[in-house]
């Protein structure tokens, strides 16, 4: 059966919390698929430079649907075992509610066209996952849900959608780091006050 893949870049999403702004750095990339009969999964796969194996870490990634489609997920890969953790939207269950593997997290997804930030933290040590919704980048507070990551070590990150209608994604900024400042930065105060004094330079300027 034919299918189509097209992986293009697209304007850079962005992010704020109403105080602050994400810093973001340019193009989006967009996945685009189109399923005539045989389904298969596309993305965009980046291998670490060495599995983590224990501890904790913090990973973000913005994302906006384009095109209403199926299932699109963020993926955690263990490279001992080929397991994986599944983050997004799943076919599972009824409704468009965040899904960690195959569990409904009752926490709705929102599909409205708009940009949204993720934000997750993974124990490696207690298996344990903790995932934000377009948090307050300064103050995140309590996450929206938490449950079992399942996976021994992180070795690649994946981000797919599953080719089962068609549909379109595009996604921006993926980070991971140790602290959540790492993966949610945002203009450091000297960056605005210099920005602040190129702007009055070139109001003095219009005014001679």
């Amino acid at each position: 059966a034919l299918q189509t893949r097209d992986f293009v870049f697209g304007p850079g999403l962005s992010y704020t919390d109403g105080a602050n702004s994400l810093v973001t750095t340019g193009n989006a990339f967009v996945n685009q698929t189109q399923n005539l009969g045989n389904p298969t999964n596309f993305g965009l796969k980046r291998n670490l430079s060495a599995p983590v194996t224990s501890g904790e870490f913090y990973l973000s990634v913005l994302y906006k649907e384009v095109v209403d489609g199926h299932d699109f997920f963020l993926q955690l890969l263990d490279s001992g075992t080929g397991a994986d953790s599944l983050i997004g939207r799943g076919s599972w269950g009824a409704g468009q509610n965040w899904r960690l593997n195959s569990t409904d997290m009752g926490v709705p997804l929102p599909l409205n066209g708009e940009t949204q930030f993720m934000v997750a933290h993974v124990n490696l040590d207690t298996d344990s996952i903790s995932v934000w919704q377009n948090p307050d980048l300064v103050t995140p507070g309590a996450a929206d849900f938490t449950g079992t990551v399942g996976i021994a070590d992180l070795s690649a990150v994946q981000l797919f959608v599953k080719n089962e209608a068609p549909e379109e994604y595009a996604w921006d900024e993926l980070r991971i780091g140790t602290t959540f400042e790492d993966v949610a930065p945002i203009p450091e105060p000297s960056t605005l006050a210099l920005l602040g004094l190129a702007g009055l330079a070139l109001v003095a300027r219009k005014r001679k």
